[in-house]
């Protein structure tokens, strides 16, 4: 049976944390210089809309990666 290492998904969930805050504020920076003009409501929906995509796309690529590692487990 393997043993969970607490302290490496404490130090990768920090790593995601850091990048995702990083990233965030530079997509928010950038949409209020570039449109300066939009309302509130719109600026709201094109994050939603933004984050939606980003996150499903990390989603398929995560559980891509986990069932590629479970395929080579088992063999």
């Amino acid at each position: 049976m393997k043993q969970i290492n607490i302290k490496a998904i404490i130090k990768r969930s920090l790593l995601v944390f850091v990048v995702s805050v990083i990233l965030m504020f530079s997509f928010e920076f950038l949409k209020q210089t570039l449109f300066p003009q939009i309302t509130i409501w719109t600026s709201h929906i094109i994050t939603i809309a933004a984050v939606s995509i980003i996150s499903s796309f990390m989603s398929y690529f995560y559980f891509l990666s986990s069932s590629l590692k479970d395929l080579y487990e088992k063999e």
